[in-house]
């Protein structure tokens, strides 16, 4: 097949797109934003699809609240503002990676210094226990998911796989909305 054979049914296949889906720096301003925004909005919903089928009506009433604070305009507009900045954060990951290489020795003994032990402290800032051990139980529930994922990633979604590592999802912030109560 040629790339000029325009009447072939796999035509398609052989031409170059206008713009990728992930981070072409092609793709207009306006089609990305909107891009990441559904992406932001979505996440919540997926959850609450996932979550729904093992919770009471009760829970999913409490959810759901919980889930109108993480949706207002002021909230989604710091998630699209932190993937965006994810975004931009993937593409330095060359240059980043140059400069660490370069720092090893310096990592290296930063590693080693001794933390001042802050135990006392802590345990004296907590307000609510009750929102210490959700996130913890929330926590513990999170990881085992990931470690599932990890082992069997066989059907899972990319995004799910993206999920464990990014830091705006809406489990990373229902966990902080937990710590910043406790």
């Amino acid at each position: 097949m040629s790339i000029t054979d325009t009447e072939h049914p796999e035509h398609e296949t052989t031409q170059i797109p206008e713009y990728f889906d992930q981070m072409d720096v092609r793709m207009p301003p306006q089609k990305y934003v909107e891009q990441k925004l559904r992406e932001v909005v979505e996440e919540p919903f997926e959850v609450r699809r996932r979550l729904e089928k093992n919770m009471s009506r009760r829970e999913l009433l409490a959810f759901d609240k919980v889930l109108r604070k993480y949706l207002e305009p002021e909230q989604v507009l710091k998630r699209l503002e932190a993937a965006i900045e994810d975004d931009s954060s993937l593409l330095d990951h060359g240059r980043q990676t140059l400069e660490q290489s370069q720092n090893a020795a310096s990592a290296h003994s930063d590693q080693h210094a001794k933390e001042v032990d802050m135990q006392r402290e802590y345990n004296k800032s907590i307000k609510n226990e009750d929102s210490l051990y959700k996130q913890l139980a929330f926590g513990t529930m999170m990881e085992m998911k990931y470690k599932d994922m990890l082992e069997n990633p066989m059907g899972k979604q990319r995004r799910d796989l993206k999920a464990m590592f990014d830091d705006t999802t809406f489990d990373r912030w229902y966990i902080n909305q937990l710590e910043l109560e406790a």
